[in-house]
């Protein structure tokens, strides 16, 4: 075996720095061509309404000339507000009947250079500045309220004259000025930072991609469309790319460059390789570990109204959550979830009450924003639960029967990769439900919960690859806790929050790999009973509370001691959701 540490890899026609666009091959500029629509209504046309801070960026490769003296159009919400550009190299924008234009361009046609270029315009305190590859090219002062009035759709790639080019990593964040200076452009794919209401054309393979999940997005040709023109298509590109790589791709009339050695992926951590061999890197992309998504579903959002929603967070950088999608019940309240590095999977539930659990098992791609599919059915309506998984299988311990109103032992198990029933697995020491569920890649631990009658201190584990009833682990360091929180890294497992019978905010670890008394790790900012936890192999986070219900969200540092942080706020799922991520401890 050997251990590798390195500060950067890379290699010839490596990794995208960032992955995806969308090509609009519009007929030179024409207003005939196609272009992407975002979908507005009542619930949320109010998040294009900007009456203060705001950032508009994107990455455009512009492939044809625009029709002498009109406009290229970026973005175009009717006449109440547009992106764009002219022929004569000016930028602008238009609020409500009034144009500004800045940005003066020393060239004969603005970016028709066969070159990647970096688009931002940014309101900051009444100040509009725009950028273009990180440097102002001019301000104008502007108080006037962006406000979409009643239009019912937002066009990328359309204003009346179509943009004939590639658009990547369209993002729009409202309330917040990104760039208040000169910068260096982004050269990693945009994520959905706080305030985003819009962030897509970043997949490679999917142009009505759209990050935030808050929009339907269509293709759509524009009526008497002429055969030269066609809807938008996805495609490969690295901005700033070196010349000398062909990908084999075309963007309009020019051909895009590889990636190459420019960018590289980046590794902050140790890579072990369990080989005695050479190390030969393996062809194909790569991707850099313990960063990862966490996903929320269901849950309480305020009582006692139940929730379908499904949030998600980027682990590693703090900040609200922002909306996926929607599980197929409401009645997964008091759930759990579990999953691979690919999948999130939601089993059982109930109302809020816990009456009405259901045996239903949801699944969704973590990868990509989008409603649940079912997945296949637990062996008896329940809720409750205590999960954890390996990267091939999930384990579903304990739970509640509302009829007859008694607690279970019963272990189950499932197949991440393949959708299907659960199947039984062994059972717990002893009956009870409210579980904190976690683990390693062998191994699950389930902690804490009410048994019949008694609320216990009990943790069982179980090895998650061969079928078999739990074993005793330890105990925590209260007499008496339930509804906690868990979750894990590879190596140690936290146990956060929960009710000994009132409300609590202590944090406890245990060393997965060594049976024994859980440990005090510190607390939580406010106590949380019921709260929905996930992690990566760095990060602890921890969600919600119950009576009295909180959408806060803390996170604490798995492999140290000491009291959690603020994290932001849950927006869409709060408490007895169920939450997993595609790094957490038991994929390692």
């Amino acid at each position: 075996m050997g251990i590798l540490r390195t500060d950067r890899v890379s290699g010839l026609g490596g990794a995208n720095a960032i992955k995806g666009s969308v090509s609009f091959n519009n007929n030179a500029g024409d207003s005939k061509g196609g272009y992407l629509k975002v979908n507005l209504d009542s619930s949320n046309r109010s998040n294009f309404d900007f009456d203060g801070d705001f950032t508009i960026e994107c990455w455009v490769f512009k492939s044809k000339s625009t029709i002498s003296g009109e406009y290229d159009g970026l973005l175009y919400i009717s006449h109440d507000w547009r992106f764009k550009w002219q022929q004569s190299d000016k930028i602008m924008y238009y609020d409500n009947g009034t144009d500004a234009q800045f940005m003066n361009y020393n060239t004969n046609e603005g970016f028709l250079d066969n070159n990647w270029h970096h688009l931002a315009i940014v309101r900051s305190s009444n100040t509009i500045t725009g950028y273009v590859d990180g440097t102002s090219y001019g301000t104008a002062s502007e108080s006037g309220d962006f406000d979409p009035g009643s239009n019912t759709e937002l066009r990328i790639g359309n204003n009346a004259v179509g943009f004939g080019g590639n658009i990547s990593n369209l993002r729009i964040v409202k309330g917040t000025a990104v760039y208040t200076g000169n910068f260096t452009p982004p050269t990693s794919e945009l994520t959905a930072i706080d305030g985003t209401v819009l962030l897509c054309c970043q997949s490679p393979g999917n142009v009505l991609q759209e990050a935030t999940g808050n929009y339907v997005v269509e293709s759509v040709l524009y009526p008497g469309v002429t055969a030269d023109s066609k809807p938008p298509s996805s495609s490969h590109f690295t901005p700033n790319s070196p010349v000398g790589f062909s990908t084999g791709f075309s963007v309009g009339i020019t051909t895009i460059s590889d990636p190459g050695t420019q960018f590289g992926t980046t590794f902050d951590g140790v890579t072990t390789f369990d080989s005695q061999a050479y190390f030969v890197p393996p062809g194909g992309n790569t991707r850099e570990r313990n960063r990862g998504r966490g996903v929320f579903g269901g849950g309480v959002n305020g009582a006692p109204s139940n929730t379908a929603n499904i949030a998600f967070i980027n682990i590693q950088s703090q900040g609200n959550t922002l909306k996926f999608g929607d599980l197929t019940s409401s009645n997964k309240v008091w759930t759990s979830a579990f999953g691979s590095s690919t999948r999130a999977i939601w089993p059982g539930g109930a109302l809020y009450n816990g009456t009405s659990p259901i045996d239903i098992i949801d699944f969704v791609t973590i990868a990509t924003t989008s409603n649940a599919t079912d997945f296949g059915d637990l062996s008896v309506a329940k809720t409750n639960v205590g999960s954890h998984s390996s990267q091939t299988r999930g384990v579903i311990a304990g739970g509640y029967l509302s009829s007859p109103g008694s607690n279970i032992n019963v272990i189950e198990f499932v197949t991440i990769a393949t959708t299907g029933n659960a199947s039984d697995f062994g059972d717990l020491t002893d009956a009870r439900r409210g579980i904190a569920g976690m683990g390693s890649p062998t191994r699950g631990v389930y902690a804490g919960g009410v048994g019949d009658p008694a609320i216990v201190n009990t943790i069982d584990f179980v090895t998650i690859a061969t079928t078999g009833n739990a074993t005793d682990f330890g105990d925590m360091t209260q007499a008496s806790r339930h509804d906690c929180g868990g979750c894990s890294s590879g190596t140690r497992g936290i146990i956060a929050g929960g009710r000994a019978p009132g409300n609590i905010n202590t944090i406890q670890f245990l060393t997965i790999a060594s049976a024994g008394n859980a440990s005090d790790f510190g607390d939580l900012t406010e106590t949380m009973a019921v709260p929905s936890s996930l992690s990566n192999s760095i990060r602890g986070v921890f969600s919600g509370s119950y009576s009295p219900d909180s959408n806060t969200i803390n996170f604490v540092t798995i492999a140290s001691t000491g009291n959690a942080s603020d994290f932001g706020d849950n927006k869409h799922s709060t408490t007895g959701a169920g939450a997993t991520s595609d790094s957490h401890g038991g994929l390692e």
